[in-house]
C-alpha cells in the first residue's frame, strides 16, 4: 500500500514575524499617486510634455488628433491636426475616384497606368488609349 504525498507545514509558527510597523511603510504623497492630488497643470498643451506636432505641416496640434489611414501609405502612427487630415483624405478621394488625365469621374472599369509613364493614379479608357499611343511613338 502506497502512502500519500505528504506536504510539508507552513513555519510560520517557527520563522521570525514580519515588521509591520509604519517606519517601512511611505505615506501616499512620497509614492506619487494622482488619485486624490489635483491636477497641477491646468494648461496641458502649453506644456513641454503635452504637446505634438503635426508630421504634415510641422505646427502644433491644438485640437482633435488624427492618425492616417492605412491606405494612404503612411505611418499611421504619426499625428496629424485636422486640416492636414482632411486635405490628405480629398487628395486621396481624388486619386482614386478621378481620371488622372482628364479629370471625370471613374465608373466601374478602371485602367491601370503602365509603371514606365510615371502617373500616379487611375485613368479612364480614352486617357490609358492617348497615352499608350503616345509612349510607342
Amino acid at each position: 500500500m502506497k502512502i500519500p504525498f505528504k506536504r510539508k507545514s507552513s513555519r510560520s509558527s517557527k520563522e521570525e514575524g514580519v515588521d509591520t510597523s509604519k517606519a517601512y511603510f511611505r505615506p501616499n504623497e512620497i509614492v506619487g499617486s494622482n488619485i486624490s492630488n489635483p491636477v497641477k497643470n491646468p494648461h496641458p498643451i502649453k506644456s513641454d510634455a503635452n504637446y505634438q506636432i503635426c508630421f504634415e505641416c510641422n505646427n502644433i496640434i491644438s485640437g482633435e488628433i488624427k492618425k492616417p489611414e492605412w491606405r494612404w501609405n503612411l505611418n499611421t502612427s504619426q499625428p496629424m491636426c485636422i486640416v492636414c487630415f482632411e486635405r490628405k483624405s480629398k487628395e486621396y478621394e481624388k486619386i482614386n475616384n478621378y481620371c488622372n488625365g482628364c479629370r471625370k469621374k471613374l465608373g466601374f472599369i478602371r485602367y491601370n497606368p503602365k509603371p514606365l509613364w510615371d502617373i500616379k493614379g487611375q485613368l479612364c479608357r480614352t486617357c490609358w488609349d492617348l497615352e499608350n499611343s503616345n509612349f510607342k511613338e
